[in-house]
């Protein structure tokens, strides 16, 4: 007989898959009940502006992000402590208060102290503006607020310690150099899967009166261009695929154009669709 959920217990349980504590009873239903739900939403889920690797892919990230989405839901009406125990029960790995790392013991600007800085977070400044510029697609728009972050980070010392940082650690080792990295592989990203742009500023900031009326037009303009390269000399498949295109297209106007006139056109219309001079035509 299974505990009740009120008082969870780690004894080992007898279940069709053997003998399991209630823990791993508990995460194994909830992740096999996860997974039918991304199972479900790669059938049934609307396809969104991305189709490559497959729009199934991005279904099942779509299901993903809301199961996760209602896992937040259910946590924001928690208190902290069973929040926290939550998570612990789910690994016992969480839970655990983590130590606070100081990042302006040392500000002296020489190797040592740079590389008592690199950690896992030049990592994550680098690819989190990798895809803040996908989706903002504004380099004026990425700097700006990669400049704001550090100002609040300059402002809210006081209430999180880990924001205490060297000064070049905010401006020369976050902004001008994984900042900027990531933004301009997200807007190189951008420009190679030739991905729409964005201009977030208004129109009265554009400079020149060309300018206002190429972004007023562009207004009336398809949302996105969909370029192709037949890359037909580029490649002997690429010349194999073009000939045959142009064989194809041909071909069929070999019926028009052999015989001079419409005495060729009225032979054609009276030879019936099932004969088969009408077939292989």
């Amino acid at each position: 007989m299974l505990p009740s959920l009120g008082q969870p217990t780690m004894l080992p349980l007898t279940t069709l898959f053997g003998t399991l504590s209630y823990r791993v009873l508990m995460c194994s239903g909830i992740a096999v009940a996860a997974l039918f739900f991304v199972f479900y939403g790669m059938t049934q889920l609307r396809d969104g502006p991305f189709i490559r690797p497959h729009p199934v892919f991005w279904r099942a990230v779509q299901a993903i992000s809301v199961i996760y989405l209602m896992f937040l839901i259910y946590i924001f009406f928690q208190n902290l402590n069973d929040a926290r125990k939550l998570v612990a029960f789910i690994d016992p790995a969480l839970g655990v208060p983590l130590q606070e790392r100081a990042y302006a013991d040392d500000c002296r600007l020489k190797w040592s102290s740079i590389y008592q800085q690199l950690d896992v977070f030049v990592a994550a400044h680098t690819f989190g503006w990798f895809g803040k510029a996908l989706i903002l697609r504004d380099e004026w728009l990425c700097w700006i607020v990669s400049v704001m972050f550090e100002v609040m980070e300059y402002s809210l010392q006081h209430q999180l310690p880990n924001f205490a940082e060297c000064w070049w650690d905010h401006w020369i080792l976050d902004v001008l150099i994984c900042n900027w990295l990531g933004i301009w592989a997200g807007m190189k990203t951008c420009k190679y899967l030739a991905m729409k742009t964005y201009n977030w500023r208004s129109i009265r900031d554009i400079p020149g009166m060309s300018g206002k009326m190429r972004r007023t037009f562009g207004q009336f303009t398809p949302h996105s261009w969909v370029s192709f390269d037949w890359a037909a000399a580029k490649s002997f498949k690429g010349y194999c695929v073009v000939l045959i295109v142009t064989i194809f297209v041909t071909v069929p106007l070999r019926s028009y154009s052999l015989v001079p006139g419409k005495r060729n056109e009225c032979l054609l219309s009276q030879i019936s669709p099932m004969d088969p001079a009408g077939t292989f035509h």
